[in-house]
């Protein structure tokens, strides 16, 4: 279970999102975190997800790919941390807000997901399904 303190982390293999979940809900711990992101909250972020926002913008704008990925990694970070906010409050977590973007994209995209007389949900759902599967067992 990602949720055991002894969740193995191992610097030698590729981290996977899953991982950063743990991380975040690690520091989150009211327990054993830090003591400054227990403390966090929507608002306090709010000024922290503005500067990645204008960091990953200067990266783009100065062609700055390697720098781009750091940044991008960073957003990803306070995404996942204000998800895990919404977790301890009980608004959402996650895995709630992929299911909406995806589900929005989808929705938005006839034209590449279609739905046709079987349905789009019938044919591509196992694929999704077991996407999902291995991503949460990774």
């Amino acid at each position: 279970d990602h949720r055991d303190l002894h969740y193995p982390l191992r610097r030698q293999r590729q981290m996977c999102i899953r991982d950063s979940k743990y991380v975040v809900e690690r520091l989150r711990d009211p327990e054993m975190g830090c003591p400054w992101d227990t403390q966090q909250n929507f608002e306090s972020l709010q000024h922290y997800l503005l500067e990645e926002v204008y960091e990953v913008i200067d990266a783009i704008s100065r062609k700055n790919f390697i720098g781009l990925k750091e940044e991008l990694g960073d957003l990803l970070f306070q995404i996942i941390f204000l998800a895990q906010i919404g977790q301890e409050r009980g608004l959402f977590d996650f895995d709630k807000v992929v299911d909406g973007l995806t589900k929005k994209l989808i929705d938005r995209h006839p034209h590449v997901f279609p739905k046709h007389k079987n349905g789009f949900e019938r044919r591509i759902g196992p694929v999704f399904s077991v996407l999902c599967l291995r991503d949460s067992l990774s």
